[in-house]
């Protein structure tokens, strides 16, 4: 199913350009300032911003899949388009091959 939901999401991507529709900064940034009050260590910080929503969110899929395979289905394909990353990649991929074979590091670096 995994394989599936890959091939789903490639085409999603391939026909809408990017996965902008699924990403949301809001309450991810008021997860950050919350987590920021709650624990003065940077390492803290850190492991509760990045590791606990990990946690949280595999243990949420194992319940998913222990009820249906098909809402396991439908909750990966946006889960997945929203672990993409942001941008167009069509816009990006031109200038990257282009800068690339040059050994124009910076240019690439830009790009990736």
């Amino acid at each position: 199913m995994s394989f599936i939901v890959i091939v789903v999401v490639f085409g999603l991507v391939q026909y809408w350009g990017s996965a902008q529709v699924f990403q949301r900064d809001g309450h991810y940034f008021k997860w950050i300032e919350i987590t920021k009050a709650w624990f003065p260590s940077d390492a803290a910080q850190l492991l509760a911003q990045v590791l606990l929503p990990v946690v949280l969110l595999w243990c949420a899929l194992g319940i998913i899949e222990s009820v249906s395979s098909l809402l396991l289905f439908l909750v990966s394909i946006p889960l997945l388009m929203f672990s993409l990353g942001r941008g167009d990649f069509q816009e990006w991929l031109p200038g990257y091959c282009e800068a690339s074979p040059r050994q124009d590091i910076e240019v690439a670096t830009a790009y990736a």
